[in-house]
């Protein structure tokens, strides 16, 4: 038992205690000026690398990126190296290389949203569906008002054609920006996709905020398109109640009635349109 003890002493007096998360490749724990003199070579590297980088030379960038990671900095300098020599991986047209190292940056980066963007994006240029849409929903979570990564991700879901998880998408898109015409259109689109009245968009819209006139003028609009255009003048007439006066409402209404054939009632509106622009002389024509 002696004898095994004084061969285990031995063996640690030569090789030292290897501990499992040391600051440097070799396993062995560093003095303060060691580390001093380790940190200011990967500085060195660094500036090497991301002058290449600047001066397109991406095969001397990757290199010296490499040589910062084998000091053992990759922890330590995270966000100045995995990002770029991805970027540098991609600019020589080696998206699997960059992909590979993104994975490894993954340890550090997980919650770098612009180091995410970068990384679902060669994932994109893989074809790594699954991966890619992880990494945008990953990044959202970081900021759920990310318009960028919403319209990505709207964008991706629309073209494997997954409509329900495109409207979740669409939904928080307009919480964001609730007047984006993009969202709106991509939204009745997958409405139109899955057989859903388009119209409910607009109507939607329109019953959070009553008072938008902008908002009821779309959702008439879009009861005209419907044929709907008995409940166009429902919709006309609240609005008016918010504002009596406004003209796109006044002559939309007037319109909805000559349609209708109501002309003792469009002639009222048409009055009433007159005595608020009395310059527009169609407005004289159809009286």
């Amino acid at each position: 038992m002696k004898k095994l003890l004084s061969i285990i002493l031995l063996y640690i007096s030569i090789f030292g205690c290897v501990p499992t998360d040391s600051p440097n490749p070799e396993g062995e724990l560093l003095s303060e000026e060691e580390l001093a003199e380790r940190n200011q070579e990967c500085d060195l590297y660094l500036s090497f690398a991301h002058t290449n980088f600047s001066n397109r030379e991406y095969s001397g960038a990757v290199e010296n990126f490499k040589e910062v990671m084998s000091l053992g900095c990759s922890e330590r300098n995270a966000e100045d190296i995995f990002p770029w020599i991805g970027r540098s991986y991609i600019e020589l047209g080696k998206n699997d290389s960059a992909s590979y190292i993104f994975k490894k940056g993954m340890k550090y980066l997980d919650e770098n949203s612009d180091f995410l963007g970068v990384y679902a994006w060669n994932e994109g240029k893989l074809n790594k569906l699954e991966s890619q849409i992880f990494l945008l929903e990953k990044q959202l979570s970081l900021d759920e008002s990310n318009v960028k990564v919403l319209e990505d991700l709207s964008e991706i879901y629309r073209e494997d054609e997954n409509f329900k998880e495109q409207l979740n998408i669409l939904s928080l898109w307009l919480k964001v920006e609730p007047e984006n015409q993009k969202a709106i259109g991509e939204k009745k689109a997958a409405y139109n996709a899955l057989g859903l009245d388009e119209t409910t968009i607009d109507r939607e819209r329109w019953e959070q905020n009553p008072s938008n006139i902008q908002y009821g003028l779309e959702y008439a609009n879009s009861l005209f398109d419907q044929g709907a255009e008995e409940d166009m003048v429902s919709v006309l007439k609240e609005l008016l109640t918010y504002d009596r006066s406004d003209k796109r409402v006044l002559k939309l209404l007037g319109e909805t009635y000559v349609s209708l054939s109501r002309d003792n009632d469009a002639l009222d509106i048409y009055q009433s349109l007159y005595n608020v622009n009395k310059t527009d002389y169609t407005v004289t024509l159809e009286i």
